[in-house]
């Protein structure tokens, strides 16, 4: 099965496209609070999303 994933539409989120792209978010809490603050911090720096 392929991983999918892509960013939210503000950046600040991991979305999982497939069955195993959000089990992978909810295994590894990408998107736990602290790091979606930081991640929302980052887009105003012009730091995020990444270009790769």
């Amino acid at each position: 099965m392929e991983l999918q994933l892509v960013w939210s539409q503000d950046s600040t989120r991991v979305e999982g496209l497939t069955s195993t792209g959000r089990a992978t978010i909810a295994a590894l809490r990408i998107n736990n609070q602290i790091i979606v603050a930081a991640r929302w911090r980052w887009t105003i720096n012009g730091w995020h999303p990444p270009n790769d």
